[in-house]
């Protein structure tokens, strides 16, 4: 589910916008899986300096809906757990309607872990014990969404966030990719393609045989390929 909410008036411009997302995915034998769960929102209220650059603040929220467990039934996150809020002020620059730049070198990055048992193993960078951290840093953000051939569209973002107060050169990254295909009237196929990295969250990985042999922050990376029909009622003159 996707929806937006925007207005403009004069110099002013605020944009909202929410995306949602769940789905169990179940082979063969095997128990079911999440292959997605997001609940995201954001907000932004720009003032127009130049023709394509505003002066911007921007609120961004992102946690998940359901409960998630590893092959040993234990409790990896859960809504709220983790839960990230984004502030930051700076500007935007949007020079057409497909290329969007968003850049702030004061961003607050809250991280929320409200279940008593991440919160005591010190979760998604959280002190043990503790249900918030709060970082100070540089966000950047990158929105690009085109027709690149006949046929073929692409929607893709990136986030970047730097914290400023620990290991900076750390970068956070958010990167998201939608190729969308239009076979012909009836069918068509889309690829999207995830990777979020956190350097304040640790991964395990596990041998054959359940046994931790590594343990740190790595890239989490998600492919999904898909075929459906699609069919317009509304013909272009």
């Amino acid at each position: 589910f996707n929806a937006d909410a925007n207005y403009k008036k004069d110099k002013l411009r605020w944009e909202n916008g929410m995306h949602l997302a769940y789905g169990q995915n179940r082979v063969l034998v095997r128990p079911w899986a999440k292959t997605d769960d997001i609940f995201s929102v954001f907000s932004k209220v720009g003032y127009q300096i130049t023709k394509s650059l505003d002066v911007a603040m921007l609120n961004d929220f992102k946690t998940q809906f359901d409960v998630s467990r590893d092959d040993e039934n234990n409790l990896k996150s859960k809504f709220m757990a983790p839960a990230y809020l984004i502030n930051a002020l700076g500007v935007e620059y949007k020079p057409n309607d497909q290329f969007q730049i968003f850049a702030s070198p004061f961003t607050s990055k809250t991280t929320f872990v409200k279940d008593f048992t991440l919160s005591q193993d010190g979760a998604f960078g959280v002190e043990p014990g503790k249900t918030v951290r709060s970082e100070f840093g540089a966000f950047i953000k990158f929105l690009y969404n085109d027709e690149i051939m006949k046929n073929v569209t692409f929607k893709g973002k990136l986030e970047l966030f730097s914290n400023y107060l620990n290991s900076p050169q750390n970068i956070d990254v958010n990167l998201e990719a939608l190729f969308n295909f239009k076979i012909n009237k009836w069918l068509s196929a889309s690829w999207s393609f995830n990777m979020i990295y956190d350097d304040d969250t640790d991964i395990s990985i596990l041998d054959v045989n359940g046994i931790e042999i590594a343990n740190g922050p790595r890239a989490q990376i998600k492919n999904v390929i898909g075929i459906g029909l699609s069919y317009s009622f509304i013909e272009k003159k």
